[in-house]
């Protein structure tokens, strides 16, 4: 656990350099997903269902929100992963799926971490600060991508429409399958 507390603050205060560190690491799939990735995604998780519950939300939907918030978390990074890398040869990029499956993993991280603010329903908003994600994709991209230069900023524009909608996917899709309606104010 304390690897992965690392790494956020890392990512979080130190992009640059983490970003170094995370294209020179040895990985799997695997060991993204399952060591790091259903962690950060299981804050939004267990925030909302608390959340829902302090706004008087049934217990039983409040929980299937969760579950599917958490899994449409995880299969949307991952989802993610696989649409920038079956896109990054329209910007003359190298493909590359497992840098592209770290690229949206960290840059998850902050919209995951920022999801904590479902806890409180009156400062659901306040979860909006995620947006940092756009950012830590913006500057994460050149430098685990191998892409021209010259085609950075239009695939990091795709890149960031590609995270948006995925986001508004897995809030949709958890809410309307649930039968909720909690969160639409946020992101």
């Amino acid at each position: 656990m304390q690897k992965i507390i690392n790494r956020v603050k890392a990512i979080l205060f130190n992009p640059g350099t983490t970003w170094d560190e995370i294209k020179a690491e040895a990985t799997t799939e695997k060991e993204i997903l399952q060591g790091y990735l259903i962690f950060i995604a299981a804050i939004p998780a267990v925030a909302g269902f608390f959340g829902s519950l302090f706004n008087g939300e049934n217990f039983f939907r409040a929980l299937l929100w969760a579950v599917l918030f958490f899994g449409f978390s995880v299969a949307g990074v991952w989802k993610t992963a696989k649409i920038l890398d079956f896109i990054a040869p329209n910007f003359k990029a190298e493909r590359n799926y497992l840098a592209m499956l770290k690229l949206s993993t960290y840059a998850f991280t902050p919209i995951f971490l920022a999801c904590i603010f479902f806890l409180i329903p009156p400062i659901y908003g306040f979860s909006v600060l995620g947006i940092y994600g756009f950012y830590l994709f913006w500057i994460g991209l050149p430098k685990l991508v191998n892409c021209p230069h010259n085609e950075v900023l239009n695939f990091n524009v795709i890149g960031i429409i590609v995270i948006a909608i995925t986001i508004l996917v897995i809030f949709t899709l958890s809410a309307l399958i649930s039968g909720t309606s909690v969160y639409y104010l946020s992101f």
